[in-house]
């Protein structure tokens, strides 16, 4: 991430679990030779993967219990997630992207 990427205050493994889960989500939906892009720009921590778009109603229930995409998963990783976010203060979100789904932590208002 270089020297641009700030410190932030929170707990390493609540955050650690929301950055797996991210990373995770985002090799579980890229096919294969596709590519994941991880970044940090304007205060935003960015996980992006190659793939299919997710519907509005998919971008609207993500973040809630048992909403899966896929049906050997539970559907409460990204619940955990908004759980955590929500608990250290960040704003979130998901959006299509040109290149498939982008996650998005917006951390600069959280910064040490």
């Amino acid at each position: 991430m270089g020297d641009e990427f700030p410190h932030i205050q929170g707990d390493f493994k609540e955050l650690k679990i929301v950055f797996q889960n991210f990373m995770s989500n985002a090799i579980k939906h890229t096919p294969q030779d596709g590519h994941i892009y991880l970044n940090y720009e304007n205060g935003s921590l960015k996980f992006e993967n190659e793939g299919h778009h997710l519907s509005d109603e998919q971008i609207t229930k993500i973040w809630d219990t048992y909403v899966s995409g896929d049906r050997h998963r539970t559907g409460l990783g990204l619940a955990i997630c908004r759980a955590i976010l929500d608990l250290h203060g960040f704003s979130y979100c998901v959006t299509n992207s040109e290149k498939g789904v982008q996650f998005q932590i917006h951390i600069k208002d959280n910064e040490i």
